[in-house]
Order: structure tokens, then C-alpha cells, then sequence
């Protein structure tokens, strides 16, 4: 099933190394999911934010070793062979 991509965070925008963004992917029969794809440095970030050693449970987050349009994509490419992984990790629009 054809898809589409929208990044709402211009690329030139996104530390690879520390950052978080989300993916906007849509299928031409009109499902439409939501993403949150985070570095391992940004989850420590944001640990350190709350002062606590741990995540509370919220949106689902996918974590990438490094931000790029390439590895996202490839994420995204995996995601959408299996509904119940866009079920699991999207928000559904």
C-alpha cells in the first residue's frame, strides 16, 4: 500500500546526535499515524529534565542511534510492513 511521509521539524533543524521528532506517515486508503523517533542521548536528556533516573510511561517512542532522514525513513519502511507495529508505537490521527 502506497504511503507518505510529512516531517513537521524541517531536517536542518535536528541535532542527530540529541534530539526527538516526529513523523507524520500516511497510507492512501486514509490511516494516518503519528511518530515520536528519539536518540538514546535525548531520553537522558529529558531523564535529566525531570531530575529522575527513569521515563514515565506516555507516547510510545522509537529510539534511533542517530537522527537522519535516511534512518527514519528505513524505520518507517520496517514499521509499515506490520500493522500491529503502527498500532504498538502510532498514534492514530
Amino acid at each position: 500500500m502506497e504511503y507518505t511521509l510529512f516531517f513537521p521539524t524541517p531536517w536542518d533543524q535536528v541535532n542527530p546526535e540529541n534530539d526527538n521528532i516526529d513523523v507524520c506517515l500516511t497510507f492512501s486508503d486514509g490511516r494516518s499515524y503519528t511518530f515520536v523517533v528519539a536518540t538514546p542521548e535525548n531520553l537522558k536528556r529529558l531523564m535529566a529534565q525531570e531530575c529522575k533516573p527513569w521515563l514515565t510511561p506516555g507516547t510510545p517512542m522509537l529510539v534511533a542511534e542517530k537522527l537522519t532522514e535516511e534512518v527514519v525513513i528505513r524505520i518507517m519502511e520496517e514499521l509499515v510492513q506490520d500493522d500491529s507495529l503502527l498500532i504498538r508505537y502510532g498514534s492514530d490521527l
